[in-house]
């Protein structure tokens, strides 16, 4: 595997089995929208994989991550005998082509070795999504957080004490933000419940882990004023699919405040255009209908109509580019808005996430007169108590209820 290659970019198909697979593969990025010279660069790192695999003598009854690697630290030479490097994007060519030979089950990848407590993972996740009716991005954020406790804590449930996980829970406080620390300590309290309910730990172990607040008594939620809202979304690019989309997006978080996992699990039925409503599934999956504001109505109907492409998914935001899939995660909806701050100039935003438009949102609907408790509707808040953090944000409510100040003269 490590002799040097000369490889010329020919146009023919190596020979063998793997060299027929080149054409189905072209062809299967072709009816997912690649263009013509995506697919020709891929085919054209197919056929060098394939002329290394057979040169090198490699099996082809199993091609895995090794073999991959080995490809990628070979020397490779022209004609003219000069060696080159991969690039990342020429070795994610070679990496899609491998992965269409294992779903045509054209070569058999050995199955990876089990991490520490899998089948209590999945078991967990099963808990979560049947007992808990938790959505499935938050899931697989619980997952992903209770993994990097497994480095800490160990995944073994038998050496798990309250002693033990309120010096881990203090240690990540002193270390990390509120923020990190606090959805740490929510998915570790899932787990130990669920824990404690397979009888495989204490019951009253979740209850050793030290409370921690959201966010300080002192700071307000993160918000743009209308006016820059009215910029982000003017920013976008009407005469491309991608600010159509993007448009869109931006006015169902900054109209409706979404979450960025309502727009990932967005369905194109959500969308009652004869009723003009809009039906999203939230948090513990209860379905509201919410009314459909004519701009929000209008630019999601022009991104569908003009920009959206025609796949057999019916997810309703989808990548602009190739393959045309859904997005793939709430970092994908905050890019929207992070790229949408940067086309309209502003540099000081107080956040940079999806979430900061929800925020916007509610700002907006309280300074416009609008109640608590119709807010806490549109924003699905199971309690009111959730939509009184707002309440710090109404500078003319505020000034109502201020007593002056003992001794001080007239303002």
């Amino acid at each position: 595997m490590t002799a040097i290659c000369f490889y010329k970019r020919a146009l023919t198909v190596p020979d063998g089995i793997l060299g027929a697979q080149i054409p189905p593969f072209s062809d299967a990025l072709g009816s997912q929208g690649y263009s013509d010279i995506s697919v020709a660069r891929h085919a054209s790192a197919a056929r060098h994989f394939v002329a290394w695999v057979l040169g090198a003598g490699v099996a082809c009854d199993v091609i895995d991550d090794a073999v991959v690697e080995g490809f990628a630290c070979h020397v490779c030479a022209n004609g003219n005998g000069h060696a080159h490097q991969f690039s990342p994007a020429y070795m994610g060519r070679v990496r899609a082509f491998v992965r269409y030979l294992a779903e045509a089950r054209i070569v058999a990848r050995p199955a990876s070795s089990p991490a520490p407590g899998a089948s209590r993972i999945a078991a967990f996740q099963d808990w979560l999504r049947v007992r808990r009716a938790v959505a499935e991005v938050t899931i697989q954020s619980h997952t992903f957080k209770l993994k990097a406790l497994f480095a800490i804590i160990g995944s073994d449930p038998a050496a798990l004490d309250a002693a033990g996980i309120r010096r881990t829970v203090i240690a990540l406080a002193e270390t990390s933000s509120r923020f990190h620390t606090r959805n740490l300590v929510v998915a570790l309290r899932h787990y130990l419940r669920f824990l404690a309910e397979r009888g495989e730990c204490p019951a009253h172990l979740a209850e050793a882990i030290p409370v921690l607040s959201a966010r300080g008594t002192d700071t307000l939620p993160r918000h743009l004023e209308p006016d820059r809202i009215e910029a982000l979304i003017a920013a976008c690019d009407p005469a491309t699919s991608a600010g159509k989309r993007d448009r869109a997006v931006l006015l169902l978080l900054a109209r409706l405040g979404l979450r960025a996992g309502d727009i990932l699990a967005m369905r194109l039925h959500a969308v009652a255009w004869d009723e003009g409503v809009l039906r999203v599934c939230g948090k513990g999956h209860r379905e509201v209908a919410l009314p459909l504001p004519q701009d929000v109505g209008d630019a999601l109907y022009d991104y569908v109509q003009n920009a959206r492409p025609v796949v057999a998914d019916d997810q309703l935001f989808l990548r602009t580019i190739a393959p045309f899939v859904a997005l793939a995660s709430s970092p994908a909806v905050a890019h929207i808005v992070k790229r949408a701050l940067q086309r309209a100039g502003i540099t000081d935003a107080p956040s940079r996430g999806a979430h900061m438009l929800r925020h916007s949102a509610a700002t907006g609907m309280l300074r416009a007169g609008a109640t608590m408790e119709s807010i806490a509707a549109v924003l699905r808040h199971r309690s009111v108590e959730t939509t009184n953090l707002y309440a710090r944000i109404d500078d003319r409510m505020l000034g109502e209820i201020a007593q002056p100040w003992p001794g001080a003269g007239p303002c």
